[in-house]
C-alpha cells in the first residue's frame, strides 16, 4: 500500500506541474554558434589556446570571469590583440576596433584558486606534469554570454600523452562538444584505472591514507548511492589530485561537471592533518552530485542550497549508516550546520547568500531544509525520495529551478509548513519566529525509515 501511495503521489504532482507548463510554454532555447577551441600543450608551464569561427567578430567575451587572473596568465601571441575587462567581464578585441575570426592566446599553467569557481589546472604532485583541466575557462561568447545554452567545439592536443576525458581516453589528440560550464579532463603519463562501478585518475602523490580511503570508500559510496537511483549508462570518471603548493596554504576542492567528478587537495602538511570523517564526508558529497545529474543545473546562483544541500544532507545519510562512529559524527556535524545556520539567517537570507558571500549557507541551511521537508511531509520520505520527486518533475520537462522544487514539495508539505519554508528561502530575512520553528522542524536522527519498500541500503 505505501508504494501505490507514493506512486499515486507523484503522479498527481507532476499531472499539475506538466499542466502549469504546457499553459505557459516551455521556453525552450536552441544552440548557439559553435566556437572552435583548439588547446594545445606546448610544455609542461604554457599552453596555447586558438579561437577560429566561421564568422568574423569585433570582440569575444570570455563565459566566465571569476576575477583578474587572466590579465596576469594569459598574453596574445599576437600585439594586434588584447585581453581587458569590460563591466567586470574578460573580452578579447583587436587593438584597432577592426572584425576578426581567429586569435591565439598562450596561457601559463598555474595552480589558482578562484572564487566559487573551477580550478583552471589542478597538477597532480606525482605524476611527471600530469594536469587536469577545466575546459570552462576557456569558453568565449561573441556577446555578454547571457543567452545560453551555447556549444563549443573543443580539440585538444599534447604530443604522446594520454588525454582521458568523459568520452574515454586517447593518446596526442581528443575532441568533443563542450557546453554549460565545460568539464575537467587529464593530460598526462598516467593511465586510467578502471574498475567495476568507475574509472579514475589517482594521484600517485597522494597520502598513503588518503589513497587507500579513495580505493575502499570510493567504489562503497557510489555502489550504496547507485542503489538509490537509476543505474547509471556510463561509469563516473573521477580524478583525485594533489598539489603541495606553498607551506603556509593548505585546503580541498571538489566539483562535478558533466559525468565526472572533481576532488583536488593541497597543502605540506596534508598527511599530518587529515581527518577521515571530514575526509569521507567531502568525498560523498561530491559523489552525490555526481549522481544529482542534470537537475543541480539550476538557473540562478541563489538556489544554489537545492543541490548543495540535498549533496550534504546524501552524505549525511550514507554515513550515518556505516558505523556508530560515523553516526556520532554525523550528528556533530548537524548540530553544527543548525547553529551556523541560525546565526546566519538573523543577518543574511539564503535567497541573497551568493550576492552577499555567504556561500556556506548554501550548505548549512541547505541540509536542514531538505531534513525539514522529508521529515515533515504529509507521508515521511527519505532524502533520496525527495531528490527522486524533484528529478521526475525534470525529466518530465520541467526547468531545474527554486519554483519547480517549490511546486514539487508544496503538494507534499502541509501548508504551514509550506510558508516557514518560502520564508527561509526568500530574499528577505525571516523572522525569527520562523527561523526557530524551521530549526525545530529539521530534527536529524540518521535512520533512513520509507515508505517505500526496497529503497534501504543493500
Amino acid at each position: 500500500m505505501a508504494c501505490i501511495d507514493l506512486v499515486s503521489r507523484k503522479f498527481l504532482i507532476f499531472a499539475l506541474l506538466l499542466f502549469n507548463q504546457l499553459a505557459n510554454g516551455s521556453g525552450a532555447s536552441t544552440d548557439a554558434d559553435t566556437v572552435h577551441i583548439q588547446l594545445t600543450q606546448i610544455n609542461a608551464k604554457k599552453f596555447e589556446v586558438v579561437y577560429s569561427l566561421d564568422k568574423a567578430v569585433s570582440s569575444l567575451h570570455l563565459h566566465a570571469t571569476p576575477d583578474q587572473s587572466r590579465a596576469e596568465f594569459w598574453k596574445a601571441k599576437s600585439d594586434e590583440f588584447e585581453l581587458t575587462q569590460l563591466a567586470g567581464n574578460d573580452v578579447i578585441r583587436r587593438t584597432d576596433g577592426k572584425l576578426f575570426q581567429t586569435v591565439v592566446f598562450v596561457v601559463e599553467v598555474v595552480d589558482i584558486s578562484l572564487p566559487n569557481y573551477y580550478r583552471p589546472f589542478s597538477p597532480l604532485y606525482k605524476s611527471k606534469n600530469g594536469l587536469v583541466v577545466h575546459t570552462g575557462q576557456y569558453f568565449v561568447c561573441t556577446d555578454t554570454c547571457a543567452i545560453t545554452p551555447t556549444a563549443w567545439q573543443v580539440k585538444v592536443t599534447a604530443i604522446n600523452r594520454n588525454i582521458v576525458h568523459y568520452q574515454g581516453a586517447s593518446v596526442s589528440s581528443a575532441s568533443w562538444k563542450d557546453r554549460d560550464d565545460g568539464r575537467s579532463f587529464y593530460l598526462g603519463p598516467i593511465a586510467p584505472i578502471e574498475s567495476e562501478n568507475l574509472i579514475a585518475i589517482i594521484d600517485p602523490g597522494l597520502p598513503t591514507k588518503l589513497k587507500a580511503m579513495l580505493d575502499t570508500q570510493l567504489p562503497m559510496l557510489i555502489d550504496r548511492l547507485g542503489n538509490k537511483f537509476e543505474a547509471l549508462k556510463t561509469k563516473p570518471l573521477v580524478f583525485a589530485t594533489y598539489n603541495r603548493g606553498a607551506p603556509e596554504l593548505s585546503g580541498f576542492q571538489g566539483g562535478v561537471l558533466n559525468k565526472t567528478v572533481f576532488i583536488h587537495w593541497w597543502g605540506l602538511d596534508l598527511g599530518q592533518r587529515i581527518n577521515e570523517s571530514d575526509e569521507l564526508w567531502f568525498i560523498a558529497h561530491e559523489i552525490a552530485h555526481f549522481y544529482q545529474s542534470q537537475e543541480s543545473a539550476v538557473d540562478v546562483d541563489e538556489a544554489a542550497w537545492i543541490h548543495e544541500g540535498f549533496a550534504e544532507l546524501m552524505a549525511a545519510e550514507l554515513l550515518a549508516q556505516t558505523n556508530e562512529e560515523l553516526k556520532s559524527y554525523v550528528q556533530h556535524r548537524y548540530k553544527e550546520a543548525s547553529e551556523d545556520c541560525a546565526t546566519g539567517l538573523k543577518v543574511t537570507p539564503i535567497g541573497k547568500a551568493t550576492d552577499l558571500k555567504q556561500f556556506d549557507l548554501h550548505y548549512k541551511c541547505g541540509l536542514l531544509l531538505h531534513q525539514f521537508i522529508s521529515q515533515n511531509a504529509k507521508q515521511k520520505l527519505t532524502v533520496f525520495e525527495l531528490w527522486d520527486l524533484y528529478r521526475t518533475a525534470i525529466n518530465l520537462g520541467m526547468k531545474p529551478s527554486k519554483q519547480t522544487y517549490l511546486d514539487v514539495v508544496k503538494e507534499i508539505l502541509r501548508e504551514d509548513y509550506f510558508l516557514v519554508l518560502q520564508a527561509i528561502t526568500g530574499s528577505e530575512l525571516a523572522p525569527d519566529e520562523v527561523i526557530r520553528q524551521f530549526l525545530k522542524g529539521s530534527s536529524f536522527t540518521g535512520k533512513t525509515e520509507s515508505n517505500t519498500a526496497g529503497v534501504g541500503f543493500r
